[in-house]
């Protein structure tokens, strides 16, 4: 048997055509597959007694070894073939020699099949001169030599429908159809065999390749139309390939499937134990990345996963190559040193390996932390479920690596993914108190007219030095300007690379430390970070990192209107990014002060030192304003720092949700909470009786009925008139007007120790 061959079933026969127990079950017989059976007699019958015209069906593919084949790929069309071979050998009265020569179609260790294969060749069967009513199988199992027990083999039972469904298209054929099969071959198949030279088909790689048990995904159908596609596409155009010479496209493909790209895909696959999800998710990831690079318009429904999808977009040469040097390239990978090379590259990418600072040293990626570096792994796993900016970032190393033919983690492709987890993370809008990315795959196209130009050699240079073309792009020039700031700073001391590294992978930065101006404060860097470091993490309560900012100038991130005032954001655990990310110039200036300050000092003394500037502070305070109760009193603050401004800087709120409508969830004036806290004692103030919803005014209440409403000229009081002595008026120097007395803040005491005193006076 030649490699690579056209060969028909008869041709085939002359080996012993052994069915691995490891194969599925025949399928085609079964009654569920009435359509796919019909299409395919159809097609059949249509060549030999209708067109007498030759049909290819495409690859067949398995190992020769002892004078047998082992099929891989194609047992169900061989199946059928066989019983068609059967059936006209009756039909057609065909001498006991040749048809005996069927009996070279076997199971392997599936007795009751192998036995039933037997018995068909080797009793004599009438073929009844009528159709339908299951006749012919009935003629069967009513055969003395038919064994009840051959029901529950369902190899059988599908054979027994094929044999019927066979018996209804062909009786009444005309007759030399025989002929047709075995001397004039007019059906066909391409015969690949895989335990050829230069294929060594080992019994460890079979077991791979048919991991998948005895249920087939669609995936396999795929494989054998897209071979058939690239055939027809690409039928004279030829590749080199490292074993079998310079041969043609689809070869190549149908080589790889079985052998490299087999072993790269099955020691990659995780828990799992088939790989034909893994591939078809690599496939179709690649696949829609090529398509929106390309069609740069196109909207994400444009791109769908059916078969006629990808025969346009592998159309263009261009994109097949691709998919079959990232397959090579990551193969080469595979096979360079360790068990796990494939994780252990990826994870490298993503490493920095300066150790000056004593920095993580790690590139964080997009979503979930916790799933570690390695991007083939993820694709693999999660497909098109991937987020979008890792497939992007994913892409970009494979052609990174394809263009520059490497196989290592040079520091070129260092810079070029950290530039792109960079730009990429800086395409997001403002959703009320959070960032979400912006990032839709299908408008790869736009970002790729950028992220292409930078793949080079050192791409922080070729950032510097030439002007990256953003015609097109929807990359921001502001976000291509930050980048080219930061690499001006490390071009110029290259030093100062590893410092930026590090404050960009500080959680709350994710890559965007424009706040830090960069350029202007490049010799402080160093300092920057340690106090960020050190302070901007759970170990220091939310309230200090706010209090520590708005004495150098913040006034919280404006986010927007609402029907009780504008709302402001002042930063919480877990999402400072949405205050030290972005553009707010108020922001920027307040932190390079602090940090500025700050880093003069050592890492024991900063908090202290912090401690020391708020007292500070509100000792210069002119006037008691609301900066000035937000640096005093810590219970401001909650898990949120969400507030709105209402009529003034006193009658505000401190929101208990951060969703789109924050007012649904209880709030509380911010001056009330810190009372009631100062009080600390549920039997006279509890918080919660203070709260309110939608546009209610949230009053300081407590349990001996006094109530307390925080305004700008201070608190209106309600309570019942006879409990206000006249000792009581003097000492507060209250103002009644209509049964309310207002309680304004004393020399000694301002609005917060004033109410705090005066609860628990009455008290």
């Amino acid at each position: 048997m030649n490699n690579n061959s056209t060969s028909t079933f008869w041709e085939l026969a002359s080996l012993k055509i052994t069915i691995p127990i490891i194969q599925r079950d025949y399928a085609q017989g079964r009654e569920e597959e009435y359509d796919k059976r019909e299409k395919f007699l159809d097609k059949l019958k249509d060549h030999l007694d209708i067109k007498n015209k030759p049909l290819n069906l495409d690859f067949v593919y398995g190992r020769k070894k002892d004078s047998s084949f082992y099929p891989i790929d194609g047992q169900q069309r061989l199946t059928t073939l066989y019983l068609l071979h059967w059936y006209l050998s009756l039909k057609e009265n065909i001498g006991k020699e040749d048809r005996e020569k069927l009996l070279n179609f076997t199971y392997d260790t599936r007795i009751s099949s192998r036995e039933f294969c037997h018995y068909l060749i080797k009793k004599n069967i009438e073929i009844p001169i009528t159709t339908g009513d299951d006749v012919l199988i009935k003629n069967i199992t009513d055969s003395h030599w038919y064994r009840a027990n051959w029901e529950y083999d369902s190899t059988i039972s599908a054979m027994l429908i094929m044999i019927q469904a066979i018996h209804d298209k062909f009786y009444n054929s005309q007759s030399g159809l025989w002929d047709r099969l075995c001397k004039n071959r007019l059906i066909s198949f391409q015969l690949l065999d895989l335990g050829a030279e230069g294929f060594e088909l080992t019994d460890e790689l079979y077991i791979k390749m048919n991991a998948r048990g005895k249920q087939l995904t669609s995936f396999e159908n795929f494989k054998a139309n897209f071979i058939q596609f690239i055939d027809s596409r690409y039928p004279t155009q030829l590749i080199e390939h490292k074993v079998r010479g310079t041969i043609s496209y689809a070869e190549y493909f149908a080589f790889n499937i079985e052998k490299e790209w087999t072993d790269l895909f099955w020691d990659n696959r995780g828990d799992e134990e088939i790989i034909d999800n893994h591939f078809g998710n690599y496939f179709e990831v690649i696949s829609q990345l090529l398509f929106f690079k390309k069609n740069v318009n196109a909207m994400a429904e444009d791109f769908n996963s059916g078969f006629s999808s990808f025969n346009k977009i592998y159309e263009d040469e261009e994109n097949l190559l691709f998919l079959f040097k990232s397959l090579d390239k990551l193969y080469e990978i595979h096979c360079l040193k360790s068990k796990d090379s494939i994780g252990d590259f990826f994870n490298s990418i993503f490493t920095y390996r300066g150790n000056s600072i004593n920095i993580s040293g790690k590139i964080n990626l997009f979503g979930d932390s916790k799933k570690g570096s390695n991007l083939f792994r993820s694709i693999l796993k999660q497909g098109q479920r991937e987020d979008a900016r890792n497939q992007i970032l994913f892409y970009s190393i494979l052609f990174y690596l394809i263009k520059f033919d490497d196989a290592t983690v040079s520091n070129g492709l260092f810079s070029y993914c950290r530039l792109i987890r960079n730009l990429l993370q800086a395409v997001r809008q403002r959703n009320d108190v959070k960032y979400n990315t912006n990032v839709r795959i299908n408008n790869f196209g736009s970002y790729w007219k950028v992220l292409e130009q930078l793949a080079t050699k050192n791409p922080n240079e070729t950032l510097v030095k030439n002007n990256v073309n953003l015609k097109g792009s929807q990359l921001s020039e502001v976000s291509l300007k930050n980048e080219k700031i930061k690499a001006e700073v490390f071009c110029e001391d290259p030093k100062k690379l590893e410092t930026i590294i590090a404050l960009e992978e500080l959680p709350f930065f994710g890559g965007l430390i424009h706040q830090l101006s960069p350029k202007e404060n490049k010799d402080k860097l160093n300092g920057f970070y340690s106090v960020l470091n050190n302070i901007w993490n759970s170990n220091h309560k939310d309230y200090l990192k706010i209090q520590s900012l708005l004495i150098y100038g913040f006034e919280g991130i404006y986010i927007k209107n609402s029907k009780m005032g504008e709302l402001y954001y002042f930063g919480e655990q877990d999402n400072w990014d949405i205050v030290l990310t972005s553009n707010d110039e108020t922001t920027s200036t307040a932190l390079v002060k602090l940090l500025s300050d700050l880093s003069k000092y050592s890492i024991k003394e900063i908090v202290s030192k912090i401690k020391v500037e708020i007292k500070a502070y509100m000792e210069k305070r002119s006037e008691r304003d609301w900066k000035y109760y937000f640096a005093k009193y810590p219970a401001i603050f909650s898990q949120n720092n969400y507030f709105v401004w209402s009529k003034n800087e006193f009658e505000i709120r401190l929101l208990g949700g951060t969703s789109s409508n924050p007012l649904i969830s209880y709030h509380i004036n911010p001056y009330v909470l810190a009372v009631s806290k100062m009080t600390d004692n549920l039997e006279l103030v509890d918080y919660k009786d203070c709260r309110q919803q939608y546009s209610g005014y949230s009053p300081l209440v407590t349990k001996n009925q006094i109530e307390m409403k925080p305004t700008y000229e201070g608190w209106e009081i309600r309570i019942d008139p006879e409990r206000i002595t006249n000792d009581i008026i003097d000492k507060y120097n209250l103002v009644e007007n209509n049964d309310i007395y207002l309680l304004k803040e004393a020399a000694g005491k301002d609005r917060v120790e004033i109410a705090f005193d005066f609860i628990q006076n009455l008290n």
